[in-house]
């Protein structure tokens, strides 16, 4: 009978937890993999940048067991190279974790996966509300807008409309400004 190749699925959940924590980032989306590359919760199974799998350090077919010690997040292309071996490549490992995302980069990813982005303790700190999410009523945890750089989030309009709203301490005025626009 050969070796279960699938770790469980309470090992895949401890496996997520055991991976390095991103400073200032939500820890339910964001890690860091064996080799310092950060991925995504979400993007499991995904090719790409931030897409990662489950890897066994040591491979099931070099005697390796689908249990916790075994386990670890692994960006998909890293994951993908070191195939059967028990090391990655130097140069691979090299490269790979040389694929860094700075602070606003994780915003953009985030965003547009998400709507939202997350610090570490999970509270959402940043969202753009626009009219036509206002309109069909799809903002209802009245969290505060954020103000963010191009491309994410246009400026604040100056003038009185519903149109973009992305400042976070411009909640009020926002109000105000849904109060006036209903007279």
């Amino acid at each position: 009978m050969g070796r279960d190749r699938d770790f469980s699925e309470e090992v895949k959940l401890k496996c997520w937890d055991k991976a390095d924590l991103i400073m200032g980032r939500d820890p339910a989306r964001w890690r860091y993999d064996r080799i310092g590359t950060p991925v995504m919760k979400d993007f499991h199974g995904k090719n790409g940048l931030c897409g990662w799998q489950y890897d066994h350090d040591t491979p099931v077919s070099r005697g390796g067991t689908s249990e916790l010690s075994n386990c670890q997040v692994m960006q998909t292309m890293a994951n993908k190279s070191k195939s059967s071996r028990v090391h990655l490549p130097d140069r691979l490992a090299q490269s790979a974790s040389n694929i860094q995302l700075n602070q606003e980069q994780r915003d953009m990813i985030e965003m547009a996966y998400y709507g939202n982005v997350h610090d570490e303790t999970g509270t959402p700190i940043c969202r753009c509300i626009t009219k036509h999410q206002e309109a069909v009523g799809s903002i209802r945890d009245h969290i505060p807008a954020c103000e963010v750089k191009e491309p994410m989030c246009p400026p604040c309009p100056k003038e009185k409309t519903r149109s973009q709203i992305c400042c976070g301490d411009k909640q009020e005025n926002f109000r105000r400004t849904v109060k006036n626009d209903d007279k």
